[in-house]
């Protein structure tokens, strides 16, 4: 073998060894701190707008609306949700793992006020307005899941267990006398506490090691709880408040781009 020769098979060699190492140390055990961000996608339950089965009203010779049963009518929009995840991997590459996700969804008024426009028949006197806040919900999670490596590619299937909590879901409605603009409003009494549930999911994710140090990653998460919780209403056209125990039946879908480091 010439020199020429002996000089290709040792520089091949030498520019062999990074990837070779690389190729290893994917499959590491190890600390990993990740963040990631995406859409929030609300299915079933909590996308569901049926004002028919949602609108709560009593009859005093006339309708009168007295609230929301969101039990199966949350009425969610697609929103976003993030990520942030401490976990730590074997050499067995099982990964066990920290999560905090907060989410955050805008609420379909259009469809319930229309409905309530024409049920209560305002005969152009009058209009209704609802306005609903936000869904806010934070989940607090600890999770396993199962790597497979494919040289730099990577994938994982998991689930993850867990406490979370949602802002309390207000909300009010006014009917406005067209010709004075009065103000009849509906409106919450009292403390207005956030609601609390145990939560589940699963989750997957398809990603690439960049570097000894940096990966990303599409991750996909299931998230579902059912958080409980006491409104205090005072009705409109009526001359007494009332409590009622309601259900927001949280289920989404929440596709994220992840960004994770690797110590």
């Amino acid at each position: 073998m010439n020199r020429l020769q002996q000089g290709c098979m040792l520089a091949i060699f030498t520019a062999t060894i990074p990837v070779l190492s690389f190729a290893q140390e994917s499959k590491m055990s190890g600390w990993d701190i990740s963040f990631s961000g995406g859409l929030a996608i609300p299915f079933g339950a909590y996308r569901s707008s049926n004002p028919e089965s949602s609108v709560i009203t009593s009859e005093a010779g006339f309708p009168i609306f007295n609230g929301f049963n969101k039990r199966g009518n949350s009425a969610a929009l697609n929103g976003h949700a993030w990520n942030a995840e401490v976990s730590y991997t074997l050499k067995s590459n099982w990964a066990f793992s920290l999560t905090a996700t907060s989410t955050l969804n805008p609420v379909e008024t259009g469809v319930v006020n229309a409905y309530l426009n024409d049920q209560l028949d305002m005969q152009n006197t009058s209009r209704i307005m609802v306005n609903q806040d936000d869904y806010q919900a934070m989940f607090y999670t600890l999770g396993v899941r199962k790597i497979k490596h494919w040289k730099h590619f990577y994938g994982s299937m998991g689930i993850d267990v867990g406490l979370a909590v949602m802002d309390y879901p207000f909300y009010d409605v006014s009917i406005i006398e067209n010709s004075s603009g009065n103000n009849y409003p509906l409106y919450h009494i009292g403390f207005k506490p956030v609601s609390k549930s145990y939560t589940m999911g699963v989750n997957g994710e398809v990603g690439y090691r960049l570097s000894r140090h940096l990966s990303t990653a599409l991750q996909i998460r299931y998230r579902f709880a059912d958080f409980l919780y006491e409104i205090g209403l005072h009705p409109v056209g009526g001359s007494s408040s009332f409590l009622f125990v309601d259900t927001i039946n949280y289920r989404q879908l929440l596709p994220c781009l992840k960004v994770c480091y690797h110590f």
